[in-house]
């Protein structure tokens, strides 16, 4: 790994730009770089978590096969107009270039209506034009576009792996550390790599990595205790403390903290967990949402006072 960029975010600096630089599965590495071998590409549905290099593998594809190319994030160019005004008018234009690619980002937030119109021109165009669309999940893309392209999951890889990356870069820019604080990181943001990169620079001064201020954030084992104890009072009054998706994600790792009475219970409280995570980013009110939650592990634990 080197640094890739003058760029003064970290992300950015050490975004890698090619494919032996990517935690990526030894399946996920050959398959890519047999694109690369072969200068051309299928159409591709890349998906899975936030930050898990989704967007950096179609890039490299991008730099790397010589092709025009469109990039379009559907988070701001969503209506059907695009695909008419934009992307229809890309893949007609003649190339002097052997391809065309069109990255789609965040493809899970168009509509159904750009998805199919976008489906018709995946047929019509696909000699000379092929499509790279980005989710987080792939059951909000129609079937229709999901079998027209090669799905590749991106799965987490293992915190060991996401360990050894961000000591590279640490020790790349001179910054001293203590393991069990880089560690901290790691569990706190898994397999977010994203976030974690952007804590190591907003947390790195002074040629220190110092994480002192962020650990009563990031250590939840108060929350534990006061599910455990139905300790509700003690849970709105310090509301106001959490990131809520980072509560839900400890919890989750540490369902066997609460010590159920049997399996079944401990397995309620992982999916209770789960749902309520799921409607954390939608609801009105994400307070309300999370003491819900908190209220349903306590009466699965019998504690609720």
């Amino acid at each position: 790994m080197e640094s890739t960029s003058s760029s003064s975010l970290w992300v950015e600096e050490f975004r890698p730009n090619k494919i032996s630089d990517m935690i990526l599965s030894d399946y996920q590495t050959e398959l890519f770089n047999k694109f690369l071998v072969e200068k051309s590409i299928p159409h591709l549905l890349l998906y899975g978590n936030v930050g898990s290099g989704k967007t950096t593998i179609a890039k490299i594809l991008l730099s790397t096969i010589d092709c025009d190319s469109m990039e379009l994030n559907a988070s701001s160019d969503r209506g059907i107009a695009v695909v008419r005004d934009k992307i229809l008018q890309f893949a007609m234009i003649q190339s002097l270039k052997p391809l065309k690619i069109v990255l789609l980002e965040e493809a899970d937030a168009v509509t159904y209506d750009f998805q199919y119109s976008l489906r018709n021109l995946m047929e019509t165009y696909s000699d000379n034009t092929r499509f790279i669309l980005t989710c987080n999940y792939s059951n909000k893309i129609i079937e229709p576009i999901r079998s027209r392209c090669q799905l590749v999951e991106f799965r987490e890889f293992g915190k060991p792996a996401c360990f050894k990356h961000l000591s590279k870069i640490l020790e790349l820019k001179g910054i001293t550390f203590d393991k069990g604080d880089l560690l901290t990181i790691v569990d706190s943001y898994y397999p977010d790599i994203r976030t974690m990169v952007n804590t190591l620079q907003l947390n790195s001064s002074e040629k220190v990595l110092d994480i002192t201020h962020l650990k009563r954030f990031m250590d939840f084992s108060d929350v534990v205790n006061w599910v455990k104890k139905g300790d509700y009072k003690q849970l709105r009054q310090n509301t106001y403390k959490f990131s809520f998706l980072d509560v839900y994600r400890y919890l989750f790792d540490r369902v066997d903290e609460f010590e159920f009475s049997n399996d079944e219970l401990k397995l309620k409280a992982s999916l209770v967990l789960a749902e309520y995570m799921k409607w954390d980013n939608i609801v009105a009110d994400r307070e309300i949402n999370f003491s819900a939650c908190m209220l349903e592990l306590m009466s699965l634990l019998g504690s609720v006072k």
